[in-house]
């Protein structure tokens, strides 16, 4: 059985810090559209968007993005 694991916390940490999707369009300058899908993990940010986003959560880049997997990597999980 193959399993892709959406490695980023953007969910996560905009909701422990109380903040929106809207709050975080403010604040970033990034289209909501894009904030979505880089939540969902279907759509990966620019280095400049990654910078946008850890400024807007006050946390690190690695933090919000952990080591991604390679695009289109999947992982195999024995049942």
């Amino acid at each position: 059985m193959a399993l892709r694991i959406n490695r980023n916390r953007l969910r996560e940490i905009r909701r422990e810090k109380g903040l929106s999707a809207v709050d975080m369009n403010v604040l970033t300058g990034i289209p909501f559209s894009r904030l979505y899908y880089f939540e969902r993990g279907t759509k990966s940010p620019t280095i400049g968007e990654k910078a946008a986003i850890a400024k807007a959560l006050g946390c690190t880049v690695d933090k919000a993005f952990p080591r991604e997997l390679e695009r289109n990597q999947e992982i195999s999980v024995e049942a």
